[in-house]
Order: structure tokens, then C-alpha cells, then sequence
């Protein structure tokens, strides 16, 4: 899976690298180690511990998988274009931002999140268009070495994250 420490160690990505150093964070935290293989409902994206003792589907959603990565969202109201399917990135930290633009509220703290101005039938701001990107993180001890991924998309100045993963190889590199 992926590794995240507070703390810069190698072959782990820091926790702000996330957005995830609030105070109240771990020290260390795991995402899963996933694959592209299909449940007994043909369902894909199987766990490392979906093979295990565990019933494979148990909800764990404690991957960051393209599979576990995705959510739908759907705005209804007189401020939204009807029909729309927009592969835009969002995420959830969206909502606040968008909410208060309708409302016409100013906030006076930033927002990690965005306004979904693409979804807006009035004037919004300007999207402009996603820009992909990779972190990657690797390190060895002894004859263990690591390596781990993290896909994204920069939209406005807001990260979303679409999938990460690592693996483990032993012996000579």
C-alpha cells in the first residue's frame, strides 16, 4: 500500500503531502496494498487482505484504489446546469466553497476545497483545465526494497488525489 509518516523517513511520503497533518494524525499511517482483481460479484479491486482469512467485500475501503477513490456527486437547484457528467475532479472538501459562492457568503478562512464553478449555470469561476501529476517515494533496508505512487489531478490549485500503491521486492537491486 502506501506509507505516510509525520515525519520525513525514506520511502514514505510525509503526512502533509495529503493534507493529512492535522494535530490529531498518527505518526505512521497505511493505505492498503491493492490490485485490479475482480470480487465473486465480478467487482473490481480486490485488497491484499480481501486473499486472506477475511471475506473478500467486506467494505473495508481502507485502500487508496482507483476503485476506493471514486465517489458520485449530484447537485440539483435552480444555480445548476441540468444533464451535466462532468470527469472534472472534485471531492467532498468542495461543498463548503460551492455552498457559500451560492449563498453569495464571503468566507474569512481559506478552503482546501473549490468552487465547482463547471456545474454552476451562473457565473462562476473559471475551471481551468486538470493537470496530472505522480509522487513517487522509494527507499531499501537491508535487502528489502520499497517503492510506492501517488496519482493526482491539480485543478485550481487543489489536489485530488486518483489512486497510490506500493510494493515490496526482496533481494538484489
Amino acid at each position: 500500500g502506501v506509507l505516510f509518516t509525520r515525519e520525513s523517513m525514506p520511502g514514505a511520503f510525509r503526512l502533509k503531502d495529503a493534507r493529512l497533518d492535522s494535530p490529531d494524525a498518527p505518526d505512521v499511517m497505511l493505505s492498503f496494498h491493492w490490485d485490479s482483481g475482480t470480487n465473486q460479484y465480478g467487482v473490481a479491486g480486490m485488497l491484499t487482505t480481501d486473499y486472506s482469512v477475511y471475506p473478500a467485500g467486506q467494505g473495508l475501503h481502507v485502500s487508496l484504489s482507483k476503485y476506493d477513490m471514486r465517489a458520485t456527486l449530484v447537485a440539483a437547484g435552480p444555480d445548476f446546469r441540468r444533464g451535466l457528467r462532468s470527469d472534472v475532479p472534485t471531492g467532498n472538501m468542495d461543498l463548503a466553497p460551492t455552498i457559500l459562492w451560492l449563498l453569495g457568503i464571503k468566507s474569512r478562512t481559506s478552503f482546501d476545497g473549490r468552487v465547482l464553478g463547471e456545474a454552476l449555470l451562473g457565473q462562476g469561476p473559471v475551471v481551468h483545465e486538470p493537470r496530472e501529476g505522480q509522487l513517487e517515494s522509494s527507499g531499501k533496508i537491508g535487502n528489502l526494497s520499497w517503492y510506492q505512487y501517488l496519482k493526482y489531478h491539480d485543478v485550481n490549485g487543489v489536489r485530488y488525489f486518483d489512486e497510490g500503491n506500493g510494493r515490496i521486492s526482496s533481494g538484489p537491486q
